[in-house]
């Protein structure tokens, strides 16, 4: 971009941003899944599972500029 708009360096570092941010798909402390038996007892989704859910992180990357 520098090149491209002919800017300075010091320009360059103030008009682009780069970054990511990541998000896990699912957080049990956050909303644990409850399931409502057919007796009406709800139970939490960890309790019928032998092992524990491996949670995914889903990691974006950016970068912002303006647009000429």
């Amino acid at each position: 971009m520098q090149e491209k708009y002919d800017w300075a360096p010091e320009e360059a570092d103030l008009m682009i941003w780069t970054g990511s941010e990541t998000k896990a798909d699912y957080v049990r402390e956050d909303d644990e899944i409850q399931i409502l038996m057919k007796s009406g007892e709800i139970r939490p989704f960890s309790s019928f599972l032998e092992t524990p859910v491996r949670i995914a992180f889903n990691r974006k990357y950016y970068i912002c500029h303006p647009v000429a």
